[in-house]
């Protein structure tokens, strides 16, 4: 773990450096050491020599210790940071405290933040609960499980640098069996500057083909940012409208996830009884209840009809879909009502701009329907 921690400061500073660069990038740094039993102190600041300091601090001695409490650490991270946070977490263990995984799971919802997993040991425990919790969590929040060598945690952290110099969105996502050639079409619109596909699995391959059929085969438009053993991600840049589509694989199961920069996103609400407003509805619905949908557009350049939703599952694929109606107020929609999924989904909106090109958005976490009675708080 000595070699890792090392990886973690000299990336952690230059991922600060970045940060920092831009005032609107973010607006603060959280870091929250986890071991076994302690958990703690977290530390949260802006200041580039207080969060080093606090690194500095963490001591490896012996090391060994197999599982920790991983999620208790995610759990205070959740409390701490700010809503639609980027958490990563950095470990060679799995949990020992899985059983927390539900309430993890509704702060995610609670607080609609990403939780990416980078992984440099296991315990040897990827088919125990103690694991799959970090599946789960990846899953529910747009994040993903990255299992490295020891060599190749700042590689990783050097994508992370890359990645915070703009807002992305979800385009789509999918968790698929062992294999290769799995095609998923991706819809990109004009507002979507650059597009990111990533793929973790052990020998992963991506292929990219764009509208006019053709498979980019490199610079200057496509660009592999990190190519490991268990982990490709690619790059196009400047992609022109159209519908793309990736081509991917592993020789394992995987999760593939594709995201893209532009500032083109939704906001949700549910809510028994017709909505007049998203300050009228909560971020989840009611269960086994008939629940009204409002969609809430964010003010851009780019005119567009929505059409309709589609609701998918954590592995990607349609459960089902419902139309989508224009209200009297500006980019505002509304679904009729209808009984959400008891597991957690995907908010996906599907509609067409001023060029008649399809335009897609997926939610940044999944939902999943609260019991009656339960309280669910609204983001600012």
């Amino acid at each position: 773990m000595f070699n890792d921690l090392r990886q973690l400061r000299e990336g952690a500073e230059m991922i600060l450096k970045t940060a920092l660069e831009d005032s609107n990038v973010i607006a603060d740094f959280v870091f929250v050491p986890f071991h076994d039993p302690a958990v703690g102190p977290a530390t949260v600041t802006r200041d580039k020599q207080v969060f080093k300091s606090a690194l500095n601090i963490v001591r490896v001695y012996g090391g060994g210790d197999c599982p920790e409490k991983s999620l208790t650490g995610i759990q205070m991270a959740l409390n701490i940071s700010r809503p639609r946070s980027f958490i990563y977490v950095f470990t060679d263990a799995t949990a020992s405290d899985h059983k927390l995984v539900g309430s993890v799971l509704d702060a995610i919802q609670k607080m609609q933040s990403q939780v990416v997993f980078v992984l440099t040991g296991h315990c040897n425990d990827l088919h125990k609960p103690s694991y799959k919790v970090y599946q789960q969590i990846a899953a529910a929040s747009s994040g993903q499980v990255f299992n490295l060598n020891k060599t190749s945690v700042y590689k990783v952290l050097e994508f992370v640098r890359t990645s915070i110099k703009g807002r992305t969105v979800n385009l789509g996502s999918a968790f698929n069996p062992a294999g290769y050639n799995y095609t998923q079409k991706i819809p990109v619109d004009k507002s979507v500057g650059e597009v990111t596909v990533s793929v973790s699995g052990l020998k992963p391959q991506i292929k990219v083909v764009n509208p006019s059929g053709k498979e980019l085969t490199g610079p200057p438009q496509l660009v592999t940012t990190l190519d490991l053993s268990e982990i490709m991600i690619v790059k196009v840049l400047e992609p022109e409208p159209g519908n793309w589509s990736i081509i991917v694989g592993s020789e394992e199961e995987h999760s593939v996830k594709v995201v893209g920069l532009s500032n083109l996103t939704f906001q949700h609400g549910f809510s028994v009884k017709p909505p007049n407003s998203l300050e009228e509805t909560s971020y989840r619905p009611l269960q086994d209840a008939y629940n009204h949908m409002m969609i809430s557009l964010s003010e851009t350049n780019t005119s567009l009809q929505l059409e309709r939703v589609q609701l998918l599952g954590l592995d990607g694929k349609a459960i089902f879909e419902v139309p989508l109606k224009g209200t009297d107020k500006k980019r505002t929609y509304v679904a009729d009502a209808f009984v959400p999924p008891n597991d957690f989904f995907n908010i996906a909106i599907i509609g067409h701009d001023e060029f008649g090109q399809e335009v897609r958005r997926v939610g940044p976490t999944a939902v999943q329907v609260k019991r009656p009675g339960m309280y669910d708080e609204k983001l600012d």
